[in-house]
Parts: C-alpha cells; structure tokens; sequence
C-alpha cells in the first residue's frame, strides 16, 4: 500500500456509539477497498477539530455541530462528506423521575459525563475488549432500536436545517449557515452507488 491508502481516523472517544467505524475496522470493509486505517483518539479536551488542524488526523467522527461553531465564528468550517450516526444516541440521565423536566433545572446540579445486534456486537468486539460481550449485544440492540446509525451515508438538508434551528434557537450559533459551506454531499453518493 502506498502512503495515499492511509488514513487516520480520529474519534472523540471511543464508544459504541461509533460502531460502523468499527465495523468497516474489524470487517475489514476498510481493507477491502486498499485502505489501511489507523484509528486515533483525541485526548480529553483536544477534540477531533484540533487534531485535523494539527495534522493528527485525516478525517474525523464529527458531528455538523463543529463546523456550525466554526464558521459562526467566521473560521473556515470542516466540511462533512457522509452520516455515520443519524440519531443522536446520548441521554441525560437522573436518578429521579421529572416529567416536567426544564434545563434550568440543572443549575446548581453536578452533570457527570461519560469518557443485524449480536453481529455488530461481535464484530466490534476487539475495539472494546474490556467491556462484556452480553453489553455490546445490549448497547448494539439499543442503538438499532433507535435507529442511531444512517443506513445512508448522504447528509440530507432537512437534517442539516433541522439541527441549525436548534443550534439558532439555544444560541450556540448566532447567524444561519449555508448547507453547501458546510456539506459535500458528492463521496457519499459515489460510495453509495447514486
């Protein structure tokens, strides 16, 4: 393989969340197509963004949220070229019931943050060595449940407007963003045959 076959994939951390990276890892779906992938995990606080700019890494697991803070802030935003996830697959958890739940009602509170099922589980298994078998199957069945991972790799504009109106209306983005500044659909589609 020549040095332009490959390619360090850099992760946020590393989570079931992100099983189709594992997946075309350890399925070799990768090496299939003459790929040799490296897959490198950010430090905590250094982020997939920092490590692009760095050099670290060639592509990254990111979610459209990045490069909505980036170009709100007038830098040039990563431009993201497939879904992995479709779904956001994190809660908020507590250890009593609040059906009126409001976010204000987290002021004052400690949040604690984190750091086809028994196939995937299987096949995602060297990545998470540590962690029980019968717990991947559970994560997995959890995830396809909710329909977490894009069976289209193709980033579709509702989606992204979606998002950019919940970014505008909680104030993490100030002005709204063009989906083709931030967007390239045309890897995604010629991966997908269409």
């Amino acid at each position: 393989m020549g040095p332009s076959s490959r390619v360090r994939v850099a992760e946020t951390f590393r989570s079931i969340f992100y099983a189709p990276l594992w997946v075309a890892v350890h399925g070799d779906h990768f090496a299939a197509e003459g790929l040799e992938v490296e897959v490198v995990t950010a430090e905590f606080g250094a982020g997939t963004v920092g490590m692009m700019r760095k050099g670290e890494a060639d592509v990254a697991l990111s979610g459209l949220m990045r490069s909505f803070d980036l170009a709100d802030r007038g830098e040039a935003p990563l431009v993201h070229f497939a879904a992995v996830n479709d779904r956001n697959g994190f809660f908020l958890l507590g250890r009593q019931a609040q059906p009126n739940f409001a976010w204000s009602d987290l002021v004052g509170k400690t949040v604690i943050s984190f750091g086809g099922a028994a196939e995937i589980a299987a096949v995602i298994a060297p990545a998470f060595a540590d962690i029980e078998r019968r717990i991947h199957v559970a994560a997995v069945e959890r995830y396809l449940r909710q329909s977490t991972w894009a069976r289209d790799p193709v980033l579709t504009r509702s989606g992204f407007d979606t998002l950019q109106t919940i970014l505008l209306a909680g104030g993490f983005i100030k002005r709204a963003h063009r989906f083709e500044d931030l967007v390239d659909v045309e890897i995604a589609r010629q991966a997908a045959g269409y």
